[in-house]
């Protein structure tokens, strides 16, 4: 694991840096909320990772702001400067990118084995002695004695 924050530690992963270019690819490099196109622009989290850590990864929750728009937002707000078209774009490009979707906690309990029934177990039984059996006249023998 990074032995650096666990911040800096998620901003350099493989998963982020494949997640970016594929949020720049599909919105192109201009602030959404001031709509600049000339000047450093970062990725940033619509619901913030520090309240919403399972969104992280979500493409659907990352918007193209330029440095000051980012900066102002902070935390503090969950505003979407995404348009409508951009919000359906993430949406229908979301299966293409190589980032598994977040995963929500589903319980599974194992399947109980059931008994088997007494019928269910003499034609087991009776399954196996036949294909056991060499010559048709021992199935037919083995036959009788189940009966």
């Amino acid at each position: 694991m990074c032995s650096a924050k666990r911040k800096e530690c998620f901003y350099n992963s493989e998963k982020w840096a494949r997640l970016k270019v594929a949020v720049k690819s599909i919105y192109s490099n201009v602030c959404m909320n001031c709509r600049d196109y000339d000047c450093e622009t970062h990725c940033d989290h619509i619901k913030p990772r520090s309240i919403y850590p399972e969104l992280s990864l979500d493409i659907k929750n990352i918007q193209i702001l330029c440095r000051e728009c980012n900066l102002k937002k902070s935390n503090t707000n969950e505003n979407d400067f995404r348009t409508q078209y951009q919000r359906e774009q993430a949406e229908n490009f979301y299966p293409k990118i190589n980032v598994p979707a977040p995963k929500k906690k589903v319980r599974h309990f194992p399947k109980k084995k059931k008994n088997p029934t007494p019928t269910q177990k003499k034609k087991k039984l009776k399954k196996e002695i036949i294909f056991k059996a060499e010559t048709i006249e021992n199935q037919i023998l083995a036959i009788a004695k189940i009966l």
